[in-house]
């Protein structure tokens, strides 16, 4: 058990310290892009969904052109224009596609109106040399992306799986400017792309089509190209965006190392339940056998005393004038005999009465401490996913009777937190029960609904997966991991 939770604490530390690393790449793109004055990934990185006889699922494209999209050819598979839509990250209904042009592992898609697609923001570009590029894709959540490397060889490659959606999306320099296409690796297959395209995706392999070859191939299907408006040059970023940063990053650790301590805390206060429950029924045997021995020496004594009375009662027969005296002193002491062996019987049928029950309760503490451990470690972890993304409560934390996983602002009441002014320092708290996951406000300032419905101070609720949640103004749709 130790050992899973030691495993379960170098988890956690390294999933926090990958997302907060994720937060600054993402940071370091969102303050990049607007210093130079170049447009932002949402206006030209576009989500394309495929619908075939298994469902749907989302790849990502790249506008070059009014109307016009580039994408991964591989990545649709059989699909013709009517099974494909785009849509715009910046809202709108999905546009038709009227019509597919494929030139090896690119594929351009034409709108069935072009007067609905607006000019892109960007130019493709030629790449300058072998550096770290940036790649952005279309999510669920909007723009996706992180900073990789890619080696400019035939053909150019990331050093990783990139994760989510990312076949289709756009390589760009430091300047948010497209220099190639994200493909599949050539040794993907269409089952490896399509689970590839879950947000959650353990990634794929993947290459490019950079620099003068996409532009050559995008003329050749016939889309208009403009040039790249300035050169992009990569300054360092200034220096307050990099004080920024390391604070970024103190924190992620601060936290990191916080949630190490709270774990180690926990893993010592089981470990003190359960050694002085032990120790308690380590107790309770002994007395238990003390008892049993009292019994067995009492039960001896009244056995000699049975004896020494049919002793007496035999002498009593040879003295005729002693006879009677004899005869009743021999009855007194059988009677007193009799009653000091009921009543040392009683007391030890009462001990072992005692000892037995507590012994069985204390048997009970240690089944019910050992079930509240497996329903910790199996609890399933659900996510709020809302406008500001993604947040993690976890079933451990749920199953919790006495806690539960509580939303909040403040730092030390809650463990999963909105930083917004309308919400309560201990906003609401989940917990799972008999199976369900119910939610139940704290007494916040703003409230808490579900699907619209208010809920009263204090009120507990079951909510279910797709349950929409609103914490004061803020709010977020409940699904299982």
């Amino acid at each position: 058990m130790s050992g899973m939770r030691r495993d379960g604490a170098k988890m956690l530390s390294g999933l926090v310290l990958r997302h907060a690393i994720g937060l600054i790449a993402l940071y370091m793109m969102a303050l990049i892009a607007p210093s130079f004055a170049f447009a932002s990934p949402a206006d030209y990185v576009v989500r394309v969904t495929v619908r075939d006889e298994a469902g749907a699922y989302d790849v990502s494209g790249v506008l070059v052109a009014q109307g016009r999209v580039a994408t991964a050819a591989r990545a649709l598979g059989g699909a013709d224009a009517e099974a494909l839509t785009v849509t715009y990250l910046s809202g709108g209904a999905p546009i038709r596609v009227a019509r597919i042009q494929r030139d090896g592992d690119v594929a351009l898609l034409s709108f069935a109106d072009p007067g609905v697609g607006r000019p892109p923001a960007i130019a493709v570009t030629a790449a300058q040399t072998n550096e770290a590029v940036i790649a952005a894709w279309a999510t669920s959540a909007g723009v996706g992306g992180g900073r990789y490397v890619l080696t400019w060889s035939e053909p150019p490659s990331f050093g990783e799986p990139i994760r989510g959606a990312a076949v289709g999306g756009a390589i760009l320099n430091s300047c948010s400017q497209v220099i190639g296409l994200i493909l599949p690796g050539r040794a993907s297959t269409a089952a490896e792309i399509r689970r590839a395209a879950a947000p959650n995706s353990a990634g794929l392999s993947t290459i490019g089509l950079a620099g003068e070859a996409l532009q050559e191939v995008l003329r050749g299907l016939g889309a208009p190209l403009a040039p790249a408006p300035v050169p992009c040059e990569s300054p360092a970023p200034p220096g307050e965006t990099v004080a920024e940063l390391a604070v970024a990053e103190a924190q992620a650790q601060a936290e990191v190392q916080r949630l190490q301590q709270a774990l180690a805390r926990a893993e010592r206060q089981r470990t003190n339940e359960v050694g002085r429950i032990r120790e308690e029924l380590t107790q309770a045997t002994t007395r238990l056998e003390e008892t049993s021995a009292q019994l067995e020496e009492a039960e001896d004594q009244a056995l000699g005393a049975q004896a020494q009375a049919q002793q007496a009662t035999q002498q009593t027969a040879v003295v005729s004038t002693e006879n009677a005296k004899i005869r009743t002193y021999a009855r007194y002491g059988a009677l007193g005999a009799a009653a000091l062996l009921l009543v040392l019987a009683g007391v030890a049928g009462f001990l072992v009465w005692r000892a037995r029950r507590r012994s069985k309760s204390l048997e009970r503490d240690l089944d019910s401490l050992a079930e509240q451990d497996r329903a910790r470690a199996n609890a399933p972890d659900w996510v709020l996913t809302g406008k500001a993304g993604r947040m993690k409560l976890r079933g451990a934390l749920m199953a919790d009777a006495k806690r539960g996983s509580i939303v909040g602002r403040g730092k030390s009441e809650a463990d999963v937190l909105i930083d917004a002014e309308q919400i309560s320092r201990k906003h609401a708290r989940f917990s799972l029960r008999d199976g369900g996951v119910f939610i139940e406000d704290l007494r916040s300032t703003n409230g808490t609904s579900v699907n619209g419905r208010k809920l009263a101070a204090g009120e507990v609720t079951e909510v279910r997966e797709g349950d929409k949640i609103d914490f004061a103004d803020q709010s977020y749709v409940l699904q299982r991991v």
